[in-house]
């Protein structure tokens, strides 16, 4: 479940990706705020790795509070819900990054049918709420928004997450609040 958790929310990746454009990332605004070591510490947690590692912790709890749904929802996401909105969330994070409104259908072409029957399972069915939360992308493909609102609540759902995980590395690597306050 963690492999797809993390193909379904990609942040480690996106947040690899900011690393490479900035030597100083993710604190670049403070470079001075932390020692070189907390630096490497919160690059290392801010990686795909990292977010594996936070991933695999959160599966482990859920699939603790609720084994009885784990092998349903492992065989959901493997049918091909991780992979279709998977891309579907690259895409929404290529948009933010160029500006330009991804084109769906080419995002989703070659999609299976039975793919996207596991997507739209994953993305309406009520009972999957706590799957969806787990995830991280919670109710961000609610289709009963209009495009530009599901758009602006991919984006300040994807912000929230990332906040939440960027103040996990904090801990992690033990960087006081003022450094990035």
């Amino acid at each position: 479940m963690t492999d797809s958790m993390v193909q379904l929310l990609p942040l480690g990746q996106v947040f690899e990706m900011f690393a490479s454009q900035d030597p100083s990332w993710p604190m670049q605004a403070r470079p001075d705020a932390v020692t070189p070591g907390q630096l490497s510490c919160l690059r290392t947690e801010l990686s795909r790795e990292g977010f594996r590692r936070a991933k695999r912790r959160q599966v482990a709890e859920y699939a603790a509070a609720h084994p009885e749904r784990m092998q349903d929802e492992v065989r959901l996401l493997e049918e091909g819900a991780a992979e279709v909105l998977g891309r579907l969330v690259n895409a929404g994070v290529n948009d933010m990054a160029t500006g330009q409104a991804p084109d769906v259908d080419a995002v989703i072409k070659g999609a299976t049918e039975q793919q996207m029957a596991a997507a739209t399972r994953f993305v309406e069915d009520p009972a999957l709420a706590p799957l969806r939360e787990l995830s991280g992308i919670g109710e961000v493909f609610n289709t009963n928004l209009p495009p530009d609102e599901q758009a602006a609540a991919g984006e300040r759902l994807g912000a929230n997450v990332a906040r939440q995980f960027m103040l996990a590395a904090t801990r992690t690597c033990q960087v006081p609040p003022e450094a990035y306050l």
